[in-house]
């Protein structure tokens, strides 16, 4: 009995140790680091400053259509992962920010606010690398965006890994194991 409690002891702390594991893939999501870590393409003005928060934050504008703001980030394939951000925007009209996890063709929007607003979205990852891009845009004078407090984390798995499918056999067959034991 006292070798069954040390084994579901063990694997309580083993699930809570994967629990915690969570981590931001994100590198420099708070832009405190400038744009390090970050690629910004096709932008009049992509820089980081104070932006009425603590720290720093991604500024940009710009006139000649879309920004693009990305970050290649390590994924295993079918991992669900979840990205949240700030976004706001000086002007409402003719503002857009928008993220992705396949290019611009899958581009979610989101709302524009004049407050730093959090939003989410996640996906399941395809591949050993998925690139997490933001599109931006202001019409002609209509102001600027910001970013601030991007994250990326992983909070599961589509299928079953391998290894939590043998956690989970070993403790079945501990489970079993014990019974016998008992009636014996």
């Amino acid at each position: 009995m006292n070798g069954t409690l040390r084994n579901i002891a063990a694997g309580l702390a083993m699930a809570t140790a994967m629990a915690s594991a969570h981590a931001n893939l994100i590198v420099n999501g708070g832009f405190e680091q400038g744009l390090s870590g970050w690629t910004c393409s096709d932008a009049d003005y992509c820089a980081t400053e104070s932006s009425g928060k603590p720290g720093k934050a991604l500024v940009g504008f710009d006139n000649t259509g879309y920004t693009s703001l990305s970050q290649d980030v390590a994924t295993v394939a079918g991992g669900i992962y979840e990205l949240r951000f700030d976004s706001k925007a000086n002007f409402l009209r003719g503002n857009e920010i928008g993220y992705s996890f396949k290019g611009f063709s899958d581009v979610t929007w989101v709302p524009i606010t004049l407050d730093y607003t959090q939003s989410s979205g996640s996906f399941t990852a395809t591949g050993k690398l998925t690139r997490v891009a933001f599109f931006l845009a202001t019409d002609l004078n209509s102001g600027t965006f910001f970013i601030d407090n991007v994250s990326l984390e992983r909070t599961g798995t589509a299928v079953p890994e391998p290894g939590a499918l043998a956690l989970l056999g070993l403790g079945l067959a501990g489970l079993a194991a014990a019974g016998r034991r008992r009636r014996a």
